[in-house]
């Protein structure tokens, strides 16, 4: 349920701790100089990352584990709270991987980045207010968040990268800013709940299998900007029923509305080629 490192450790190497779900409360030496990918990762009992404050790479605010000099948050438990004093700019990739006890976060205005699989599978949360800071949120980032029904996409984000809400079966809501100029592949494919998008006039391309399995998308307004509908970018989307493709689209790809069982109407203009 606990562990103290002694200070012999330099070193805590990749998944070290991985998936122990009954440890609690970890203390870190000032003697660790490394702590690999995955150290913490899956450990969904943990309430407490303590660092001995002499310790010059590593500390601990907010039970988050936070690289010094990159002020990056690199590890985080159910119990995090994100400082919002300047320690933390980026959360590191995959820092809360497998937090399965998550339920909520809130990124502070401190934040600008949010890395790649940062809360991939934190099957919990269904709560995240994300600051308009943050700028960049990298691929994946939110993949499986099972219990998330509802997010807004900050202002200032100018691409929604690929997988970003993938298997995000509860999600029922998002919104998507006028920054926003390219959605990726995969990126909200598996969301079932899913019911109704508008796709801002900022967006030019939407990705391979972007709505793929969307199963209860009914409603879909895509942009006047947009110039290409990828491959697979509608398929199993059974309960979609009609869409009118703007006379900005000059392609659309390979089985883009494949298995649309219900789709009963689709407008296609003069200017697709292809």
């Amino acid at each position: 349920r606990s562990i103290t490192i002694p200070d012999s450790v330099t070193r805590i190497g990749g998944s070290a701790f991985f998936c122990c779900s009954s440890l609690r409360v970890i203390n870190i030496p000032k003697s660790v100089k490394i702590v690999e990918s995955h150290a913490l990762a899956a450990c969904s009992g943990m309430e407490s990352i303590r660092v001995d404050p002499k310790n010059e790479v590593y500390e601990s605010k907010g039970n988050c584990l936070i690289k010094k000099k990159s002020k990056t948050l690199i590890a985080g438990c159910a119990n995090s709270v994100i400082p919002a004093d300047g320690s933390v700019t980026s959360i590191g990739e995959e820092a809360f991987f497998l937090c399965s006890s998550l339920r909520s976060i809130t990124i502070p205005d401190t934040v600008t980045s949010i890395g790649i699989g940062a809360f991939s599978g934190c099957s919990s949360l269904s709560e995240i207010n994300i600051s308009d800071s943050v700028v960049s949120i990298r691929p994946g980032a939110f993949f499986q968040c099972s219990s998330l029904s509802e997010i807004t996409i900050p202002s200032y984000v100018k691409s929604i990268a690929g997988g970003l809400l993938e298997s995000c079966s509860s999600l029922k809501k998002v919104n998507i800013p006028n920054s926003v100029e390219s959605i990726g592949r995969d990126a909200f494919k598996g969301c079932s709940s899913l019911d109704n998008v508008i796709i801002p006039n900022s967006v030019t391309r939407i990705g391979d299998q972007a709505f793929s399995y969307c199963i209860s998308l009914s409603e879909i307004t895509l942009s006047n900007s947009v110039t290409e509908i990828d491959s697979y970018t509608f398929a199993h989307c059974s309960n979609l029923r009609s869409i009118e493709i703007p006379d900005s689209v000059s392609c659309i790809k390979w089985y883009a509305f494949f298995n649309c069982s219900n789709l009963s109407e689709i407008t296609i203009p003069g200017s697709v080629a292809n």
